[in-house]
């Protein structure tokens, strides 16, 4: 089955799907609901382009998914968790994802177990105000220790996506007018052109930086476009990287080895280098890190 561009909203739980053998959720706004955003179990699905905010308890919950493509998808202020894994879930991807926790209530992801069958990397992982990243067996972690103890989410980052207006012109997230809130990517977003370099981008219009957004607009027409300078893009390290036993601190240059890119409307141009052939103390600070 196909639950595609819906709005599903204050009612008491949003979309609830079991085995099925392929599900197709994609383009769909839920939100405010008195219970999850969306419960699927069994079967396989392919969670593609949803923005699930606002609901009463969790974002997506999933239990028993053999396989499945979580991918593009923007996750905000759910009220316990914003993504559940459950069960079996060994030939899950979780790429290209904005999920937002805000306050001491609330966790970015829930995970089963830490096997590394299964695939996430790639996502804005953000927790404030007192949130985690993850929650294992009731205790909750940061995006340092979550890509220590898993060896998942190298990639990912851990900052203010830089959302338009996510409580519209009313001041209010979500309610009867949830129409109104914005979650378009500013043009200074760190979530632009941050997605996966394997995930296709054509769709995308110009500029878009040779590269998918991350959140449930990216790899769509409806994408933010790049900035139209040109720029020295960071590939590694990043603000959430660990180095070793240690995660990289602001304004401290670690790593021997530095990846950066070029970007302009046309080009995308990669290159390594021992950063510290350069210059013997750090020019480069890492604005993601705590």
């Amino acid at each position: 089955p196909q639950v595609t561009d819906n709005v599903v909203r204050q009612n008491t739980n949003g979309v609830f799907v079991g085995n099925c053998t392929s599900l197709t959720l994609d383009g769909n706004r839920l939100f405010s609901n008195g219970g999850v955003g969306a419960y699927i179990s069994g079967g396989s699905a392919e969670v593609t382009h949803n923005l699930v905010y606002a609901n009463g308890t969790l974002g997506l919950d999933s239990s028993g998914i053999g396989a499945a493509v979580i991918e593009n998808n923007t996750f905000f202020k759910n009220w316990s968790v914003g993504l559940k894994l459950w069960g079996s879930y060994a030939n899950c991807s979780v790429a290209n994802n904005i999920i937002v926790a805000e306050s001491s209530a609330q966790t970015c992801l829930e995970v089963e177990s830490l096997s590394t069958t299964w695939f996430s990397d790639y996502n804005d992982l953000l927790a404030s105000g007192g949130a985690f990243v993850w929650n294992w067996k009731g205790t909750r972690y940061t995006l340092g220790s979550w890509q220590h103890y898993s060896g998942h989410d190298y990639h990912s980052l851990d900052a203010d996506p830089g959302f338009v207006d996510v409580d519209g012109a009313d001041n209010i997230l979500g309610g009867t007018n949830g129409d109104d809130d914005n979650f378009h990517l500013q043009l200074t977003s760190p979530c632009l052109d941050a997605g996966d370099p394997d995930t296709g981008y054509a769709q995308e219009p110009a500029p878009n930086g040779s590269r998918v957004n991350l959140g449930n607009h990216g790899g769509t027409a409806l994408a933010d476009t790049s900035s139209g300078q040109r720029l020295i893009k960071v590939l590694h390290p990043n603000g959430g990287d660990v180095d070793g036993p240690r995660k990289l601190s602001r304004g401290v240059l670690i790593p021997r080895l530095m990846a950066w890119a070029t970007l302009d409307d046309a080009e995308q141009m990669s290159t390594t280098t021992d950063a510290r052939q350069h210059a013997p103390d750090p020019i480069i600070h890492l604005s993601t890190c705590p």
